[in-house]
């Protein structure tokens, strides 16, 4: 069965809500949870500048298609939020406004527990 990427990518972020993870640490995970499919992937791949050769080229792959569907993975699981640089993926069922605040206070308090520590 051929992967469908954007398919792994949505289940396994909403299997780790709201933890967040980076292009190539989704593609890590998604190789570990189906190899077989990768390597057939791999398999089929006729690209000839940069050949998928070896499983560093697939994952590179992988990392490239995922960060370059993120427009229509977000369009069709409004769930999935990007931000950050590097851009950092997860899944939430907050509304937007509540995702913002939440951030918000986190860079708050971790501003605040800084100062603290430099001050000491």
């Amino acid at each position: 069965m051929a992967l469908n990427l954007m398919n792994a990518v949505a289940d396994f972020l909403q299997k780790n809500p709201r933890k967040k993870f980076t292009a190539q640490q989704i593609a890590d995970e998604i190789f570990k949870a189906y190899p077989e499919e990768c390597r057939q992937k791999q398999k089929r791949s006729k690209a000839i500048r940069t050949p998928i050769n070896d499983e560093k080229a697939l994952l590179s792959q992988l990392r490239s298609e995922i960060a370059s569907q993120r427009p229509r993975l977000q369009k069709r699981h409004p769930e999935i939020k990007v931000m950050g640089s590097p851009m950092e993926y997860y899944y939430t069922e907050s509304a937007d406004s509540t995702e913002k605040e939440h951030t918000e206070s986190n860079k708050a308090f971790a501003s605040s527990k800084k100062k603290r520590i430099d001050d000491e």
